[in-house]
């Protein structure tokens, strides 16, 4: 709900709507209690003018804290775009990986957020670092890298000692208010590969599921101007088509999420902060994907973040034109099949 349009240099842009407490309810009342809170600086600073966060932004985030609190969800407050870094363009003009000051400007956001909400359980609180951070310089050879280049987000490079530094900072200036704080450290990768160097940190792991990109990603704006859609297979599942050119099953899709589900059974906390397909995959084949990926998941005891609640990606209004929606008591669109699926896991 806090995921920005592209603003005008020099800008700050306006404050979102307020949280509707209607969603929480809905949310709750169809058996859910997770929802995350995507945030981004623009909301209270203009780029490179790192203001403290103000009082206005701050009471629409405690709205959403307060609402998830009244109605039993799961809050994860997750950085989208931090001084320094998005996976979205545009570019932010200095580096959160290189520039000591936008690292000290987004460890001053996560300390503000801290010692506000110190008294809140990390039942219901969390706070999720960064949004999809990206492969590391120094990382070994990786399918998505290979075939996008940087064709994706972050130009600026980012090595695995980078990323450490910003998670350690961070989480130290969040427990310094809140020892008890739950972190989430999402996967390098744009949210695919765990970053194993910090389990002395004593944190969450957490990644995204859109793969393969020929099922979850197809035609999508999102994943830039790397692939020629015209000449890719139309969506399928199973066998559906990846960047490797190969054609992957269920067991393909375990394998890849792997180490995660590794890291769950040796005990440390781990969910899946991201799971969607875009609207142009057919509604069955979007179905039949996402029961493999649920089903492995959450057999592994992982839980999972639909993107998006409303919106191309998700149950409400998505915009597909093969569903038979349901209409809801204030007009919008229901995908019912999916939310059936949903609630089964």
């Amino acid at each position: 709900m806090f995921s920005p349009p592209i603003p005008v240099p020099g800008v700050r842009i306006a404050l979102p709507r307020a949280f509707s407490e209607d969603t929480f309810e809905l949310i709750a009342n169809w058996g859910f209690n997770f929802v995350r809170v995507p945030m981004s600086y623009w909301y209270w600073a203009r780029p490179s003018e790192w203001a403290p966060m103000s009082e206005e932004i701050l009471e629409r985030i405690d709205r959403a804290v307060l609402l998830g609190q009244k109605y039993g969800l799961h809050v994860s407050l997750a950085m989208h775009r931090a001084p320094g870094y998005c996976v979205n363009p545009p570019t932010e003009p200095l580096s959160l990986w290189s520039n000591d000051r936008a690292l000290k400007a987004t460890c001053d956001y996560w300390s503000t957020l801290a010692k506000r909400y110190k008294y809140i359980s990390s039942r219901r609180l969390s706070f999720d670092l960064l949004h999809e951070p990206p492969y590391p310089s120094d990382a070994a050879y990786n399918l998505f890298y290979s075939t996008l280049g940087q064709g994706l987000g972050e130009a600026k490079p980012m090595t695995y000692a980078d990323h450490a530094r910003y998670v350690e900072s961070a989480t130290k200036v969040i427990r310094q208010h809140s020892s008890e704080r739950l972190v989430i450290a999402e996967g390098v990768g744009w949210g695919t590969t765990p970053d194993t160097n910090l389990e002395s940190l004593g944190i969450a792991h957490s990644f995204h599921c859109y793969e393969p990109v020929g099922v979850a990603q197809s035609r999508s704006p999102a994943m830039g101007k790397g692939i020629p859609w015209d000449q890719v297979p139309l969506p399928s599942w199973p066998h559906g088509w990846n960047l490797n050119q190969e054609f992957w099953t269920a067991e393909d899709l375990k394998q890849f999420f792997s180490p995660y589900t590794q890291l769950a059974r040796s005990g440390k906390l781990v969910h899946c902060g991201e799971i969607g397909c875009y609207n142009k995959t057919p509604h069955q084949v979007t179905l039949d994907w996402l029961e493999a990926a649920l089903s492995s998941f959450t057999g592994q005891g992982i839980g999972f973040a639909m993107w998006q609640l409303e919106g191309e990606y998700g149950l409400v209004n998505s915009g597909r034109t093969d569903v038979a929606y349901v209409t809801m008591r204030d007009g919008r669109r229901l995908d019912q099949s999916m939310l059936k699926l949903l609630q089964k896991y």
